[in-house]
């Protein structure tokens, strides 16, 4: 993790992975009953994705990934990293943030 707590992939491997959780997610999302989720993913990355491309040995040619589908990969990795939000019964959880 760096200085500012935003975790960077250490090796081609994570990257690849953090990629995968992307495509992942859109599949999930193609599923859920209500579309709009999916809409909102195929107008955020949907173009980045089909721009992807495979070399001949199946990994992900890193040259075809731009900035903006990095990004969007490396913090649904890092999301998951968070802790939990945990907020009590009755309790306006607005008055928690500050």
């Amino acid at each position: 993790m760096n200085k500012h707590g935003f975790p960077t992939p250490k090796n081609r491997a994570e990257f690849e992975h953090n990629i995968a959780q992307i495509y992942e997610s859109g599949l999930r999302k193609s599923e859920y009953e209500n579309k709009s989720s999916f809409e909102n993913f195929v107008t955020s990355v949907g173009k980045d994705l089909q721009k992807v491309n495979f070399l001949p040995n199946g990994r992900l040619d890193l040259l075809s990934i731009n900035e903006s589908l990095r990004l969007h990969g490396n913090s649904m990795n890092w999301m998951k990293l968070l802790p939990p939000i945990i907020v009590a019964n009755n309790v306006d959880a607005s008055k928690i943030v500050k």
